[in-house]
C-alpha cells in the first residue's frame, strides 16, 4: 500500500519557526504527501514563505485566509485535503526524525487501522537542554486490539493524550463523521477527542517520539483567562453525561477519567486565576460535576478525589492551585 499522507499545518505569527517546521516535513524520505498550509490572515513573513515553498513544491497547497484561529485554519485545510489519512501539525514545531512518515506508512500497512497515536518530545523554547519525551506507550498497550480495553488502560496510566497533533486519522472518519474543530474555543483539542475517540473502530499506537513540541512560554497555553477555564469546563459539561451511557462501556470509562484530570485542572485554574464572582460562579459549576470523580483510575486522578473527599471543594481549589503556581515558578 502507499497511502498518501496529507499533513495540515495551521500559521499564523510563526515566521522564526515556520522553516523549521515544513523543512522537517519536506525532508522526510516517505514522499507520497500533500503538505497543506493555512496561512491564517498571519500578519508577518508567513503568507509571502508559504508562497515561497509552495513555487519549488508540487506537493504543497497554500491557503489564505482572514485570521479566525487554529480550529478554523485546521477545518479549511482538512476540507481541500485528499489523503487516506489526515497529520495535523502546529508551526512552530518539526519532526526530528527523517524516517517518521515512513515508519507510521508501514505500521498502518500491517494493519489497516481508523487511527495511530504516537508519543513526542517537548522542549522550553530556546533553551537546547530542557528536551523531555513523554511516557512511552507500555508493551501491553500496543499489542492491544480492543478499542474500549485500550482506552480505558490508556487513560489508567496516565498517557491518554487529547492533541491533534498526535494522531493520523483516515480522512474518510473525518469527514463522514463531522470531526472538524469547534471554532471560537480555547482547549479546542479537548473537545474535539471527545467526538473523535466514540467514532474510531480501531487505534494503533506507535512510541515514535519524532514529534517535538515547542514549549513557548508567551502562547496560548500559558496565559489562562477565565475564558480558557469556561471553555474548558463547557466541555466537561457537554459530554460527561453522554459518556456515561455510552454503549461502549469502557471507552466511556477511559474518556470520563481523562475529564476528571481536566475537572482537577479546572479546580486549580480556577483558585490560581480567577477572583470574585468569576470563582463563585465555576465553583459552583464544578460542585454540580463533582460526580464526575467517582471515574478516577490514575493516580493524579485519584489524589484530586482524596482531597475532594477528606477537604471539601473549595479546600481542594486551593490546593490545587497552590501546587499549580509551585511548579509554574
Amino acid at each position: 500500500m502507499n497511502m498518501k499522507f496529507s499533513i495540515i499545518i495551521p500559521i499564523y505569527k510563526v515566521e522564526v519557526y515556520l522553516h523549521q517546521c515544513v523543512d522537517s516535513v519536506l525532508a522526510q524520505s516517505y514522499k507520497n504527501i500533500e503538505v497543506i498550509l493555512v496561512d491564517d490572515g498571519s500578519p508577518d513573513s508567513c503568507p509571502r514563505i508559504c508562497d515561497e515553498y509552495a513555487e519549488k513544491d508540487e506537493r504543497i497547497k497554500v491557503i489564505h485566509k482572514p485570521n479566525g484561529g487554529l480550529s478554523d485554519a485546521r477545518n479549511s485545510g482538512l476540507k481541500i485535503a485528499n489523503g487516506e489519512y489526515v497529520i495535523f501539525l502546529d508551526s512552530d514545531d518539526y519532526y526530528n526524525n527523517t524516517k517518521f512518515l515512513q515508519d507510521i506508512h508501514d505500521q498502518l500497512s500491517l494493519k489497516n487501522a481508523d487511527a495511530l497515536f504516537f508519543r513526542r518530545i517537548y522542549f522550553i523554547d530556546g533553551n537546547s537542554n530542557s528536551f523531555n519525551q513523554q511516557t512511552p506507550y507500555g508493551n501491553s498497550m500496543i499489542t492491544m486490539s480492543y478499542k474500549g480495553r485500550l482506552i480505558k488502560k490508556m487513560s489508567a496510566a496516565g498517557v491518554l493524550d487529547a492533541s491533534a497533533a498526535m494522531k493520523v486519522i483516515k480522512r474518510e472518519i473525518l469527514i463522514n463523521n463531522n470531526l472538524y474543530f469547534k471554532s471560537g474555543i480555547v482547549s479546542e483539542d479537548v473537545e474535539w477527542f471527545m467526538r473523535l475517540v466514540p467514532s474510531l473502530c480501531t487505534i494503533l499506537l506507535s512510541n515514535s517520539i519524532a514529534y517535538c513540541y515547542r514549549v513557548r512560554l508567551n502562547s496560548i497555553s500559558h496565559s489562562i483567562s477565565y475564558k480558557n477555564i469556561n471553555d474548558l469546563f463547557s466541555t466537561i459539561e457537554s459530554y460527561a453525561g453522554k459518556l456515561c451511557v455510552l454503549s461502549d462501556r469502557e471507552t466511556g470509562v477511559g474518556l470520563l477519567n481523562y475529564l476528571a484530570y481536566q475537572y482537577s485542572i479546572v479546580l486549580g485554574y480556577t483558585s490560581k486565576y480567577l477572583i470574585g464572582a468569576e470563582k463563585q460562579n465555576m465553583l459552583g459549576r464544578c460542585a454540580n460535576y463533582k460526580w464526575i470523580m467517582k471515574y478516577a483510575l490514575n493516580k493524579k486522578t485519584k489524589v484530586c478525589k482524596l482531597l475532594i473527599f477528606i477537604f471539601g471543594l473549595k479546600l481542594t481549589s486551593y490546593i490545587l492551585g497552590k501546587y499549580l503556581a509551585s511548579i509554574n515558578r
